[in-house]
């Protein structure tokens, strides 16, 4: 249970990097790229369970 529990924690924080690494990348032309999307059901996800 304990390895499940690290392996969601991880998977939270990478939709969080997903998130804010594109915002990053993406400043100059600030819109809303697919992955930030995806990241931000990957946080929604990760954040229920």
């Amino acid at each position: 249970m304990n390895i499940l529990y690290n392996i969601v924690v991880f998977l939270h924080i990478v939709g969080a990097a997903m998130i804010v690494g594109i915002w990053i990348g993406q400043m100059k032309k600030p819109t809303v790229h697919p992955r930030q999307f995806d990241g931000a059901m990957l946080q929604l996800l990760t954040g229920v369970a």
